[in-house]
């Protein structure tokens, strides 16, 4: 910087610097302070331009420094805003997943609900149906025992049924035919003795065998 420029910069440099006054105030309140030799070097800038230059300079360094400072505080907020920002957008899809995630686990709480109840419904199935063939079991024998009494009274009741009807069929025969009253005679007692014989199958009492059988039944 040129003297020239210096000089004509001096008058607002000036305007900021205090005067020699304040200076010689402060120096007759603390004398005997170090306050007193910077108002001296104070005194020397004043009178000579070269301390002026100086002084401008150090002002114009200051003034450099702010800036600098300034400028990496702007950069630094930049930095934060662009951080802030990318946090945010992390945040909202945080958010976002957790948001899924408990959507997710509430989908899975329903189908383990709904396979609890299948599983439930399986297992009365199962033992409704184990119940069913146990009574099975238990009622194939019974069912066996009392169709085999019934086909033994069926059979008897046939067997005498056949002797009563050819006992039957041989009377009306002699009635018919002009045969002694000896064979007449005996055919009327093959009759009777197929009647009666018949009448005591239908009078036996197959309850008593198939009780049993029955009572199985019912049981079951």
């Amino acid at each position: 910087m040129s003297l020239t420029t210096a000089k004509t910069y001096l008058p607002s440099v000036k305007d900021h610097v205090p005067s020699s006054d304040i200076f010689t105030e402060v120096y007759t309140r603390n004398e005997g302070n170090p306050l007193s030799e910077q108002k001296q070097e104070l005194d020397d800038i004043h009178q000579a331009p070269e301390g002026q230059l100086r002084l401008v300079s150090k002002i114009e360094e200051g003034n450099a420094e702010f800036r600098a400072q300034y400028e990496e505080a702007i950069s630094t907020q930049a930095q934060l805003s662009a951080q802030l920002e990318a946090l945010t957008i992390e945040h909202k899809k945080a958010v976002q997943d957790l948001s899924e995630v408990k959507r997710r686990n509430a989908l899975l709480k329903k189908d383990n609900r709904a396979r609890e109840q299948v599983r439930a419904h399986n297992v009365r199935l199962k033992v409704t149906l184990q119940r069913h063939l146990r009574t099975t079991t238990k009622t194939i024998p019974g069912l066996q025992n009392a169709l085999k009494v019934a086909m033994e009274r069926i059979e008897a009741l046939e067997s005498r049924g056949m002797d009563l009807l050819h006992a039957l069929e041989r009377q009306n025969m002699c009635l018919e035919s002009n045969d002694k009253d000896k064979a007449k005679d005996k055919t009327k007692t093959r009759v009777t003795k197929a009647k009666l014989a018949f009448r005591d199958t239908l009078a036996k009492k197959w309850s008593l065998k198939l009780k049993p059988s029955l009572d199985d039944l019912r049981q079951d």
